[in-house]
């Protein structure tokens, strides 16, 4: 599915099957494990443990044994407008403009964990969105690119 990588997994997250997303601290750059843990991942993009190995260290950073881990990316749900929405196109994220808080698609539309602009390829078309404001919307999969 997703890229696959090889990075560094907190010892709670050294399941096969945990889902997981990173949080940098100001300490994570100037560890000497920091290419090698997280510099690799991205923050908001949401990763699977595909499978955990015996190798251990020590972050510095928040005090816990990391594990060594191959992850895999996982797409990201948003709502698109339905007229930019092609399989395997890469473009420019724009969050919906929408005020509409109660609608139980409100989260897609004004996503969190994509930044307006950031650069994305959609993978899977989910479903059409029936917008409260008449939009004419689409839940997809996305992945972040570089």
């Amino acid at each position: 599915m997703g890229r696959k990588i090889l990075t560094l997994v907190t010892e709670c997250q050294a399941k096969p099957g945990t889902v997981f997303r990173i949080r940098l601290t100001s300490k994570c750059p100037l560890c000497p494990l920091f290419k090698f843990c997280v510099s690799k991942l991205k923050e908001g993009a949401k990763y699977r443990v595909l499978e955990v190995r015996n190798q251990k260290h020590v972050c510095k950073a928040i005090g816990e044994h990391m594990y060594v881990a191959l992850v895999e990316e996982l797409p990201i749900v948003v709502s698109l407008n339905s007229g930019k929405v092609v399989e395997g196109l890469i473009t420019q994220y724009t969050p919906i403009e929408c005020d509409v808080r109660t609608c139980k698609y409100y989260d897609y539309c004004v996503s969190s964990l994509v930044n307006k602009g950031a650069k994305i390829r959609i993978v899977n078309i989910k479903q059409k969105i029936k917008c409260p404001k008449g939009y004419h919307l689409q839940l997809v999969d996305v992945e972040l690119q570089p």
